[in-house]
């Protein structure tokens, strides 16, 4: 079952690639962050991406913000190999509410 998130995510950061050339160039920034940096939560800082980048896939819903700690949607972060950090795990509903109210 994880390999088939793996396979799908991987299809997924494809695509979004293939339809949007300035995601393929983000996206070619994000793989070639180190194994051993590749995990979420992150900061800004640490994606090598400058503000607009940054502010581009928080719009197209790619990442998203929780009090200075950057997530980035399940299936584009396993497609791009990133993994949640020892006991890292997003508070979903307060998310989402969080996310609605600034949509």
């Amino acid at each position: 079952m994880r390999s088939a998130l793996r396979d799908w995510g991987q299809e997924k950061v494809q695509e979004l690639a293939e339809e949007d050339r300035r995601l393929e160039q983000i996206f070619a920034k994000l793989k070639d962050v180190p194994r051993d940096r590749k995990q979420v939560p992150l900061q800004a800082e640490e994606l090598g991406l400058d503000r607009d980048q940054v502010e581009y896939l928080r719009r197209q819903g790619i990442i998203y913000d929780d009090v200075g700690q950057i997530y980035i949607t399940e299936l584009v972060r396993v497609g791009l190999g990133f993994e949640m950090g020892n006991g890292a795990r997003p508070r979903i509903v307060s998310l989402r509410r969080k996310i609605l109210r600034s949509s």
